[in-house]
């Protein structure tokens, strides 16, 4: 019997059996399925099985769901090229003639990259989920409408968070390498990641690498350990995508190609890390990404000021948004110090606006006033990371930090220094004193007063405004692989040697002490308090004095 006589035979056996089950008799139906679910079936005999449900798919209905199934879970990667043939014309022929059938082909084929073997060497690996892309492609050929079951199956089949990080990895891969060929679905699959992302990197502990797993949280310390290498080899995987799509094979920065690829980002950004207040390192891939070109971080800028401003926009992204402007802008060392010193005039100018136009408002509560105290943080973080830079630029450094009379926004009515974190207000007290920028400590103390006399408990308006105040969102990133790229870009705080103005720091310290029952911490505490911040790399906006 030759091979053509032999297939004939199938398709007779099967089409039998499928028609005696529309009929109501499943018992040939019945050992269809066995043969379908038979671990040990020889490749030739299931190739024969595969062509005879080509020639019957017309048969398929959704009742022959299982049989359908069973056709799906077959391993066929890994088989010859003969019978990986055989399996995607079969794919190919059930998804032009039964529609019904489109979603769970694509949501297999997209499962099996989750399926990483440690086995196979690199070009294995390359044929193995070749044949997958191969499939996916010609199926998209017969059915373009296929391209709207493909979110749906890259966020079903992510992988558990507990899974290795060589599956994360390689999953991770092949639905970027997806969303190359595929176009539309982009943005969905970058949403898809980052949400996945964010989940497991809210759970990371905020520590430095040497102490990161000393805190208590949820889970073993095995379970702590795969989270950290499965967002940070998700990280790596991220960050090098994100250059290749800017800088194909370390070419020259394509701009058009660039440009728009960053809008895509720029869009998951806003969608989903603006939002969320528990990642530590996700944002970064952004950070990166805008090292690539000054277009890029220029459009950055202007995207998430814009979002400050917009009377639109919630309290709470407005206020997020202005974090991220002056976490960015404090410590992202390839930005320009023109630019450093563009956005703080921006966000002065509009604190000075906001002043003139509330300061003597009989609404004070300071849930009504969230973006304003966003926006004076961030100017106080940008100003103390980036002050010696600007003031050592050129010999008008001074006069322009001078320019923006910052005075005036910490002695305000609305009172900014009152719900900016502590290791912020500190240091900027200390840095503006040195230059006579501005003196904060009569507002400190005064505040200081005010809440050891509160006998009010904390109101709604302190809890919406913590969203901001400890959020410091480009802090030091602490993940080993892939902070070998980040690190490089970030600025470390040029740490004060305070044994320079002892003295004057000491009286400083001794003129706000005047009420002893509630007074300022001592010199050497808050030296102590604020060189330590920076251990908690999330909750700080590490600041170092030494």
């Amino acid at each position: 019997m030759n091979a053509d006589e032999a297939d004939a035979v199938f398709v007779e056996t099967l089409t039998k059996a499928l028609q005696e089950r529309a009929h109501g008799s499943s018992e040939n139906y019945a050992l269809v399925l066995k043969e379908f679910g038979r671990k040990d079936a020889p490749d030739a005999t299931l190739a024969q099985w595969l062509r005879a449900l080509k020639v019957c798919s017309s048969l398929l209905d959704k009742k022959l769901e299982p049989l359908v199934g069973l056709t799906l879970k077959i391993d066929w990667t890994r088989k010859d090229d003969a019978f990986v043939l055989v399996y995607m014309d079969y794919l190919v022929e059930i998804v032009s003639t039964k529609p019904i059938y489109v979603g769970p082909c694509v949501d297999s084929l997209v499962a099996l990259f989750a399926r990483s073997d440690e086995k196979d060497d690199e070009e294995k690996a390359n044929i193995v989920f070749g044949h997958v892309h191969e499939a996916i492609q010609s199926i998209l050929t017969v059915v373009p409408r296929a391209v709207s079951h493909i979110p749906a199956a890259v966020t079903k089949r992510f992988p558990f968070r507990t899974k290795n990080a060589a599956v994360h990895d390689c999953y991770l891969k092949n639905v970027l390498l997806l969303a190359d060929y595929v176009s539309g679905v982009l943005l969905p699959i970058l949403e898809c990641v980052f949400y996945k992302m964010i989940e497991m990197d809210a759970e990371l502990p905020r520590e430095t690498e040497e102490t990161q797993f000393d805190v208590e949280l949820s889970g073993s310390k095995d379970e702590k350990e795969v989270l950290l290498e499965n967002v940070d080899v998700m990280m790596s995987r991220l960050l090098a995508y994100c250059k290749n799509r800017c800088c194909p094979g370390d070419a020259e920065f394509l701009e058009k190609a660039a440009c728009e690829f960053f809008e895509i980002l720029l869009e998951v950004f806003m969608n989903c890390l603006l939002k969320i207040h528990g990642s530590c390192h996700v944002q970064f891939v952004i950070f990166y990404t805008c090292s690539l070109s000054e277009k890029l971080f220029a459009a950055y800028l202007e995207r998430v000021w814009a979002k400050v401003e917009s009377l639109h926009s919630s309290i709470i992204e407005r206020q997020s948004a202005a974090m991220y402007i002056g976490s960015f802008i404090a410590r992202a060392v390839y930005l320009p110090m023109p630019y450093v010193k563009e956005m703080m005039s921006y966000m002065v100018a509009w604190l000075h606006r906001y002043i003139e136009h509330h300061d003597r408002s009989s609404n004070i509560a300071a849930s009504s006033h969230g973006p304003f105290y966003a926006v004076s943080q961030a100017v106080f973080c940008a100003f103390i990371f980036c002050h010696q830079c600007i003031i050592d630029m050129d010999d008008s450094g001074l006069a322009y930090l001078q320019s923006l009379n910052l005075a005036r926004i910490v002695q305000c009515r609305l009172n900014p220094l009152k719900f900016c974190a502590s290791t912020v207000v500190d240091m900027f007290a200390l840095i503006s004193r040195r230059y006579q920028l501005a003196f904060c400590y009569t507002v400190i103390e005064h505040n200081q007063r005010l809440a050891a006399l509160s006998l009010v408990k904390e109101t709604e308006d302190t809890k919406t405004l913590y969203t901001f105040k400890h959020f410091f969102p480009y802090d030091v990133y602490n993940l080993p692989k892939s902070g070998q790229i980040v690190r490089p870009l970030q600025r470390d705080f040029p740490a004060l040697q305070h044994d320079v103005d002892h003295h004057e720091e000491e009286n400083m310290v001794c003129s706000v002490e005047s009420n002893k029952s509630h007074s300022w911490p001592e010199k050497d505490e808050r030296y102590s308090l604020l060189s330590t911040s920076n251990h908690s790399s999330h909750l700080s906006p590490g600041i170092e004095i030494i």
